[in-house]
């Protein structure tokens, strides 16, 4: 559902921010259908919310989905329409901070809305089984050269580690050309390479990062030196 969506554009941005997070994507049905119906739905739900959140330039090997069914109720005898709404949800749990490539801030265990529920509830006799969406390109891919140039006021760089103290050698950032350090106003050091003009450019360096070990490695994009999303970028640029 558009809420959800929304919810999940958030948790994108979150982690966007935080690439050291890796999470779960939990979700969980009410207990209107059979075990195996719902055991099944929650792990297609779970699943399409992480391939929404892939769709948004979050890597999604930092993302576990894990349907849990009707396995744990909230409100284990509901008998209302809202109190089943409460049992349908999806949650994101962090997992994992790696502090080596933290860009800084932090979070909690957060519930978001599932885009894909109804309000019908979770019965075997109506349209409620969402298939996973096919994500959109992300820059672990080479996308056409298309609409990419620089006319746009567009450059993109990659935030390689990011840390309160200061990197030097032997971290693996040091053996990197053309990295750039930067300490900015929260304090803390932040290693970059770039600007690049187009978007499979940085695409394809990303992958080269991550194929020596930088993870965490994620895409930041800027139009005439402000920070936008990956996804502002992309439509400016008319990127599928």
């Amino acid at each position: 559902r558009p809420e959800g969506k929304a919810e999940l554009d958030k948790v994108a941005k979150f982690l966007s921010m935080n690439p050291g997070i890796s999470i779960e994507l939990s979700s969980h049905t009410d207990s209107r259908s059979s075990a195996e119906f719902n055991q099944s739905l929650s792990q297609r739900r779970a699943e399409s919310a992480a391939n929404y959140l892939a769709s948004r330039d979050i890597s999604r090997n930092k993302i576990k989905a894990k349907g849990y069914g009707e396995s744990k109720l909230l409100i284990p005898d509901a008998t209302t329409e809202e109190e089943h709404q409460k049992n349908r949800r999806t949650e994101l749990k962090i997992t994992d901070i790696d502090e080596s490539v933290m860009a800084g801030g932090s979070g909690s265990e957060i519930e978001v809305k599932h885009f894909g529920e109804t309000d019908g509830g979770d019965t075997e006799n109506t349209d409620v089984e969402p298939e996973p969406e096919t994500p959109e390109p992300t820059p672990d891919v080479e996308t056409p050269d298309v609409g990419t140039t620089a006319d746009h006021g567009i450059e993109f760089l990659i935030q390689l580690a990011a840390s309160k103290t200061k990197l030097t050698s032997p971290h693996k950032v040091s053996t990197i050309d053309g990295i750039v350090e930067n300490k900015d106003p929260d304090g803390y050091y932040r290693y970059t390479i770039g600007p690049f003009k187009k978007f499979e450019q940085v695409a394809t360096k990303r992958k080269e990062m991550d194929a020596k070990g930088f993870k965490g490695a994620f895409v930041k994009a800027y139009k005439d030196g402000e920070r936008i999303t990956i996804k502002e970028a992309k439509e400016i640029l008319d990127i599928d």
